[in-house]
C-alpha cells in the first residue's frame, strides 16, 4: 500500500525513521499465521520474569523475550521511553476535533497533498497498526502525532521496548483464553506476526509446511522468511510439534 502511493524520495525520507525499515514488512509476503502462533504459544511453561515468554519444544526450554523480539524486528531497544509531546500540528491539520480514529488516519494518509506530511502520517500509520495494533476504531495516541513530525526526536525513543511491552501481556493472557481448543482465531491487536517469525528463526521443521527463508543474514529477521503455504493447526500439531525431538537453529545473537 505504502510503496504504490510513495514516489522514491518519500521512501527515502520515510527510511530516515528509525522504524522505516519495516516500510518492507507492509509489502511482504510475511503474514499472519494464527494456526503457528496458536501452536507455540500453547507451548508456554511458568517463567517468573514478567517481560518474558518460555517455550517447552521437544523437552527443551527456549526464551522470547525482549531482546529477541529487537533482534528479529531491528527496533530499537535503548533509548527514552517516554513519548514526548507537545504543539501537535498534524492533528490540528489533519484530525476530527483534535481526534483521529486509526481508519480515520489512513484516509487522511492516502488522501494527504504535502508529501512531506504524507510521511509523516505514514510513519504515524505504521506505528499505530503495526507496533501497537488496536482495534481500527479506536483513536490514536496524539503523542504518536505530535512525535513523527520531529524525526531526531521521533529517533530517540526505543520503539522495540515500548512494542515489546505492549505485546507480551497479550500473548501471555491470550493462550489461556484458547488453551484447550483452537476455536479458529485470534482477535489481536498487537505485534503478533513476531511469534511466527521467532519460530521460523528456532524450528528448522517449519521449512517443510510451506516457509520458505530467502535470506540468511537479512535484517531485520522478519523478513528473512517467505510463507508458500500456511499449515493448519491439525497439520501443525500431527507433523511439527508432535515430535519428542525438534530441530532447532540455534544462532549465538538470538540466544
Amino acid at each position: 500500500m505504502f510503496a504504490n502511493l510513495f514516489i522514491a524520495w518519500q521512501v527515502e525520507l520515510f527510511k530516515k525513521y528509525n522504524v522505516g525499515h519495516l516500510l518492507s514488512l507492509l509489502e511482504s509476503n510475511v503474514s499472519f499465521w494464527a494456526s503457528l502462533i496458536h501452536s507455540v504459544l500453547i507451548h508456554q511453561v511458568y517463567n517468573l520474569i514478567k517481560d518474558e515468554l518460555t517455550f517447552l519444544f521437544g523437552g527443551k526450554k527456549m526464551r522470547f523475550g525482549c531482546r529477541e523480539f529487537c533482534i528479529l524486528t531491528s527496533l530499537q531497544y535503548a533509548g527514552k521511553e517516554e513519548i514526548s509531546s507537545g504543539s501537535n500540528r498534524l492533528l490540528d491539520k489533519y484530525g476530527n476535533k483534535e481526534k483521529l480514529k486509526r481508519l480515520e488516519l489512513l484516509e487522511a494518509f492516502k488522501q494527504c497533498k504535502s508529501v512531506e506530511d504524507q510521511v509523516k502520517l505514514g510513519v504515524a500509520y505504521l506505528v499505530e497498526s503495526l507496533l501497537f495494533v488496536k482495534s481500527p476504531i479506536t483513536l490514536i495516541d496524539p503523542k504518536i502525532l505530535a512525535i513523527v513530525d520531529d524525526v531526531a526526536a521521533f529517533n530517540k525513543v526505543c520503539w522495540g521496548k515500548l512494542s515489546w511491552d505492549f505485546l507480551v501481556p497479550k500473548l501471555k493472557e491470550s493462550i489461556f483464553k484458547k488453551m484447550t481448543k483452537f476455536e479458529g482465531g485470534y482477535s489481536l491487536h498487537s505485534f503478533y506476526d513476531v511469534v511466527s517469525i521467532y519460530a521460523m528463526e528456532t524450528i528448522l521443521e517449519l521449512e517443510k509446511v510451506g516457509v520458505v527463508r530467502i535470506r540468511n543474514d537479512g535484517f531485520p529477521r522478519i523478513l528473512n522468511w517467505n510463507m508458500v503455504g500456511k499449515g493448519g493447526y491439525a497439520t501443525l500439531a500431527a507433523t511439527i510439534f508432535k515430535q519428542v525431538f525438534i530441530s532447532y537453529l540455534y544462532v549465538i545473537c538470538l540466544f
